[in-house]
């Protein structure tokens, strides 16, 4: 999911700090080489263009502010996402209908990511405020909303003053740290590669 969001790079998952490489398109050797050190110069693997992970960026937000994952578009904090909702296996086959997992992932701020939050809920039940549906639009979205409502100024990310554009996204490759954080049983909250912000235009 990073990958889709940072301008396409494809770093190794780790728990340790690492200090990234400029030169993409070679493998994990470094990182392999040196563990519990920050030595290791751990090169990315660029694995999707630039101009995708741009496109890809501006549908998550299209998904948070007219599609399905409206309950996660939080005022101020420009968060980009997609709901999932699947019917779990019955133990003698097939589906059961009365039983899913819903779920949803959000990057934000989708116009520079910096964080992507990954929250699902096994089994959830429809009550009134829902309408009776524990579909991911209807119970996961609004659970990272409130989420990142409250990480994003903890993280030291202000208000987002404008809108992001669209037509006005650029893809950065710019080469930045990334801080990986634990994540628990049910909610995964793990950062990105930051690129550079896109230039932006108001949008009322």
């Amino acid at each position: 999911m990073a990958s889709i969001v940072n301008g396409g790079q494809l770093r190794p998952a780790t728990l340790l700090r690492r200090d990234y490489g400029s030169s993409a398109g070679t493998r994990y050797a470094a990182a392999e080489s040196s563990v519990g050190t920050d030595a290791a110069d751990v090169v990315s693997e660029q694995v999707i263009k630039p101009e995708i992970s741009t496109t890809m960026r501006q549908l998550m937000r299209l998904v948070v502010e007219k599609g399905s994952g409206k309950a996660a578009n939080i005022p101020g904090y420009l968060v980009g996402g997609k709901t999932g909702t699947a019917e779990k296996l019955k133990k003698t086959g097939g589906y059961d209908e009365g039983n899913r997992i819903s779920s949803f992932v959000a990057a934000f701020p989708i116009d520079a990511p910096r964080y992507i939050i990954l929250g699902l809920l096994d089994e959830p039940k429809g009550n009134k405020a829902t309408y009776g549906y524990a579909t991911a639009g209807w119970v996961s979205a609004p659970m990272v909303g409130r989420m990142i409502a409250r990480i994003a100024p903890m993280a030291g990310i202000p208000p987002h003053p404008v809108e992001f554009s669209p037509k006005t996204a650029k893809a950065s490759t710019k080469e930045t740290q990334a801080k990986p954080t634990k994540a628990s049983t049910s909610v995964a909250i793990i950062p990105t590669t930051t690129p550079k912000r896109d230039s932006v235009s108001a949008t009322r």
